[in-house]
């Protein structure tokens, strides 16, 4: 057997092993897609970086109190506020979305509680240092939508009653994706899914405007516990991930904290 001959046959070989090991990886990734439990849920968690995981919750529309005003369609005015657009800056979110990124942020659920009123106390002081920090703004003024969470100014202080709602219509799921460091920046990413609610179906879509559908569900079916956690997610979300959007979170280094900048798609 000539070289020429030998090398055809040694070739025809390692092309052949290529061939079969992709078809394997083919193969193992379908039979995995098809183990996924659409009606399940799955855990994720959260970032090892404290700065990248807090930052991430303080603005996260399905995290504690922001799920009553932007993770649920109680009020489609600010439901999913961020996605509306291709682009939100930090002065163009609304007042009243920034007094509850700031209360959220403050971390009320730590303060004083008002046992008459059975709300949490917080000084107004306390929250302008928060919405300062959020926001490179010192001018914080407490603002309220009447179809939201509500929230009573009493002197110096607000009170704040805590209640999520279960009657909306309209939800979110989201997924943690990747952060990175980029010069003074902090880029954090994540998909989004749209959710339409009836009496018997959960839609789960791509955009906000509710035109493509990428998934419809039986709501008895599925596992409800994503809703308001972001922490655990829909396997919905989880194996069309691809075909759901990216939104990126800018935050600029402001000294020793990071002040948000705007939500782009």
């Amino acid at each position: 057997m000539d070289k020429k001959n030998t090398k055809l046959i040694i070739t025809s070989i390692i092309i052949f092993i290529i061939i079969i090991i992709c078809l394997w990886l083919i193969s193992k990734n379908r039979i995995e897609e098809k183990n996924i439990n659409l009606y399940d849920v799955s855990n994720i968690n959260d970032h090892d970086n404290p700065i990248i995981r807090d930052t991430y919750h303080q603005f996260n529309p399905e995290d504690d109190i922001l799920f009553n005003i932007l993770g649920s369609g109680n009020n489609k005015e600010f439901y999913a506020y961020y996605y509306k657009n291709d682009k939100v800056t930090s002065e163009e979110l609304n007042e009243i979305i920034k007094t509850y990124l700031t209360i959220h942020s403050f971390d009320y659920k730590n303060s004083l509680v008002d046992t008459n009123k059975n709300c949490y106390q917080v000084k107004i002081n306390d929250l302008n240092i928060t919405y300062e920090k959020l926001f490179d703004d010192n001018k914080f003024k407490v603002s309220n939508s009447l179809n939201n969470p509500k929230i009573e100014i009493n002197n110096d202080n607000v009170c704040i009653y805590d209640t999520i709602t279960n009657n909306y219509i309209y939800t979110l799921d989201t997924l943690f994706v990747n952060a990175a460091f980029q010069d003074d920046e902090l880029l954090i990413y994540e998909r989004v899914a749209f959710i339409k609610i009836d009496e018997n179906n959960l839609e789960f879509y791509s955009d906000y405007d509710m035109n493509n559908l990428i998934y419809k569900i039986n709501k008895s079916d599925i596992d409800a516990n994503f809703l308001n956690n972001p922490n655990v997610v829909s396997n919905i979300l989880i194996k069309y991930q691809e075909k759901f959007n990216i939104y990126i979170y800018t935050f600029e280094k402001n000294n020793t904290h990071y002040v948000f900048k705007s939500v782009n798609k």
